[in-house]
């Protein structure tokens, strides 16, 4: 149970309840719960009056009626569900999902929070999973507790710790609610001249020893640096793809790394525009064949915060990067960062929960509409493989990827292009006995028009509900950063 009260006669719920604008009552009162069951955050209506009564229910996309499939609600269109209700009767309504896919807000909850319940509550509306606590090891009961009631797990510690053994022993009763240790942010493997204090593999390695005399099990986080950090670069600034791989693979062998996690932050401020950062998709080609290497999985980034470089991340930002990270096979996604933070050095963090605890809007919004839109596809991600990974229309600056040409293209489809020569990733990835192709726009502003044609069998599968459509041609709109699925087996 999530949350409950009691609506007398009309309840707005702009702020407690994503995706419903109001409940309002005519004929006696109606209790309302809020609760999880596996991955849906349904709500529920009863009616303990005498007599019937009418409920009206305002909404703005993602809710249905339990027993309708999903897919079925009208997504970003206000509507109201208008009913009556018996005496002693119930109706329920699904209002949110959660992935397959596990999702993690880098930078969560803080301790210092004035209300942990809702502020957990809050991470769950928006799709998260896990919750990064960066906090004091007083206070790890208050934090554990909290967590567990909302449905939330927990990465426990920080890079400034003082003594990680204390803090497995702090968590060890709160095994449950365990979902990990970060033990630092992005390790170098020896020193750098640059940056004297920035920590390296050497220091971490008693880290992990001192958690693992506690807890054997347990999951060690750590986020590497990505391609363009300074040990991968050549004199000249560019980057060296080979000294990345040795980089990654050094870190998985001497830490013992169960997930393998990196923080390319791939759309930036340069030259008075937003870019593509160069090499993205090397990194990604070279993440994705070091997790296939160690046979660990691997998680993607996606930037969630206005901070330095990087302006205000938008739907069509965040679409594309977390659909690049499962295109290459990822298994989870962390957002960075989830609460408002100030960094020295760095300054402040738009992000999408701000200082006091509350929504950023539009941020949170979009948050929790890609979380949405991702998890009634997530199953396809979770449980399938990613076999291969080809560009449509090249990668400038990227020297790992493979270009999608004829002969590549699965034997089920004859021809497919994008309008205008535009750019996209193609990737074919196996689930039980179906064979899919996944399409992803890499361009967050703006639609790209693609054209596919079969000459077998050849199905269309719904965004929203992974159902299938038989198709033998077709011209279809991808929305920026968006992707579209099509299964060929």
């Amino acid at each position: 149970m999530l949350d409950e009260f009691v609506v007398k006669n009309v309840d707005w719920c702009e702020t407690r309840l994503d995706n419903v604008h109001y409940i309002m009552t005519t004929g006696g009162p109606v209790k309302v719960q809020v609760y999880l069951e596996g991955r849906k955050i349904n709500l529920r209506l009863k009616n303990e009056n005498p007599r019937e009564l009418i409920y009206y229910i305002r909404c703005n996309g993602f809710v249905h009626p339990y027993s309708e499939p999903v897919g079925k609600e009208k997504v970003d269109a206000e509507y109201t569900y208008t009913k009556t209700l018996a005496a002693g009767k119930e109706d329920v309504y699904t209002i949110g999902h959660r992935s397959m896919i596990t999702v993690i807000g880098h930078g969560g909850v803080p301790d210092e929070a004035k209300d942990l319940d809702k502020a957990y509550r809050d991470m769950v509306y928006a799709g998260f999973d896990v919750s990064f606590w960066n906090g004091r090891l007083i206070n790890t009961g208050m934090m554990m507790k909290a967590a567990r009631r909302n449905g939330i797990k927990l990465i426990a510690g920080g890079g400034n710790l003082s003594s990680y053994k204390m803090l497995a022993d702090s968590v060890k009763r709160y095994k449950e609610t365990v979902y990990g240790y970060y033990i630092g942010d992005e390790p170098f493997l020896k020193k750098v001249e640059r940056y004297k204090n920035h920590v390296i593999i050497n220091d971490l390695i008693p880290r992990v020893k001192a958690i693992n005399d506690v807890d054997p099990d347990a999951y060690i986080r750590i986020c590497l640096n990505p391609i363009y950090g300074p040990e991968s670069q050549n004199p000249d600034g560019s980057y060296n793809n080979q000294k990345y791989a040795e980089y990654i693979d050094s870190c998985i062998t001497r830490l013992q790394l169960k997930t393998l996690t990196f923080d390319n932050y791939s759309v930036m401020w340069s030259r008075g525009d937003e870019v593509l950062r160069r090499q993205w998709f090397d990194n990604l080609e070279i993440i994705r064949s070091q997790s296939i290497k160690h046979k660990i999985p691997f998680c993607g980034y996606v930037l969630s915060a206005q901070h330095l470089i990087y302006t205000m991340p938008t739907l069509g930002t965040m679409r594309l990067q977390m659909y690049a990270n499962l295109a290459y096979g990822a298994k989870s996604i962390a957002y960075y960062t989830y609460w408002h933070r100030w960094m020295r050095g760095e300054g402040s963090y738009a992000a999408p929960v701000d200082t006091f605890g509350q929504r950023r809007a539009e941020l949170y919004e979009n948050v929790n509409r890609v979380n949405e839109e991702m998890a009634r596809i997530s199953s396809l991600f979770a449980e399938g493989t990613v076999k291969e990974v080809y560009h449509i229309n090249g990668a400038p600056s990227n020297e790992l990827v493979k270009p999608l040409t004829a002969d590549r293209l699965p034997r089920n489809i004859e021809s497919l292009s994008i309008e205008g020569n535009k750019s996209a990733i193609a990737s074919m990835i196996e689930k039980g006995k179906d064979a899919y192709l996944v399409i992803v726009n890499k361009d967050f502003r703006n639609p790209v028009r693609l054209h596919i044609k079969g000459n077998k069998k050849l199905y269309h599968v719904s965004k929203c509900t992974l159902q299938s459509q038989e198709i033998t041609t077709g011209d279809y709109i991808i929305e920026a950063g968006d992707i579209i699925i099509f299964k060929y087996l």
